[in-house]
């Protein structure tokens, strides 16, 4: 789900919420909690108070932890370009090139998530568990 904030000075700042329906509720959730708890707290909110936009969120819902990084991160966005930076370097500088990514295998069917195992890491041969 993509989050797309206007500053009142017209910039557009981006941000991303990818709930996970198993551990952290559906993307129709994140939306609702956007639509309905948070969006009265941001329309408004000064972009340089983005702290104290957080403290607000969570006082007003709790979880939708993507719901709230997603508006987090559109209001990074906009005060980065405000600035001329990217939020890596509005944040202080990258520390890497690369983000190696993990997979969460979380079948009911054992072997179905080492069958899934084994095409998404071809070295894997299987284990005896």
């Amino acid at each position: 789900m993509l989050v797309e904030l206007t500053s009142t000075s017209g910039i557009v700042g981006w941000g991303e919420a990818a709930p996970w329906e198993v551990f952290t509720g559906t993307a129709e959730a994140a939306f609702a909690a956007i639509d309905v708890y948070l969006r009265p707290l941001v329309i408004g909110a000064p972009v340089k108070e983005i702290r104290a936009l957080t403290r607000k969120m969570d006082k007003v819902i709790v979880g939708h932890g993507e719901a709230k990084l997603a508006i987090e991160t559109a209001m990074f966005d906009i005060l980065g370009k405000s600035c001329g930076l990217s939020i890596a370097d509005l944040l202080g500088g990258r520390v890497r090139d690369s983000i190696p990514l993990s997979f969460s295998i979380a079948d009911p069917d054992f072997d179905a998530d080492m069958e899934r195992m084994k095409v998404m890491v071809p070295a894997a041969t299987g284990s005896s568990r």
